[in-house]
């Protein structure tokens, strides 16, 4: 699931990783309105509210982000169960990433 973002094994109940947002962008947008001074937990977040960049993380999102990155995953890191979908939707999400970000 390389463009999603999960939440912790255990929250709300799940045993195991869930999507929480469809898209990279959908990502962006849910940190925007995460990120942030909260009055509840004032000593954490209002140090960490010096590194959120001013305007927010969308404008750093760009559809040929990746151009020129290199990105490593290691062989056999993500153990898929025989049989399923898996390994195929995560090889067609590589390949999304690999071929969106050729010059």
């Amino acid at each position: 699931m390389p463009k999603h973002v999960t939440i912790a094994n255990g929250f709300l109940g799940y045993s195991y990783c869930r999507p929480i947002c469809r898209t990279i962008s959908d990502a962006v947008r849910v940190l925007d309105v995460i990120v942030g001074y909260d009055a509840r937990d004032a000593v954490a977040t209002k140090k960490a509210s010096r590194y959120i960049p001013r305007g927010g993380y969308m404008q750093f999102l760009r559809t040929d982000g990746l151009r020129g990155k290199r990105i490593g995953i290691p062989n056999g890191f993500f153990k898929y169960p025989n049989g399923t979908v898996q390994p195929t939707i995560f090889h067609q999400h590589l390949d999304t990433m690999r071929y969106s970000s050729v010059p």
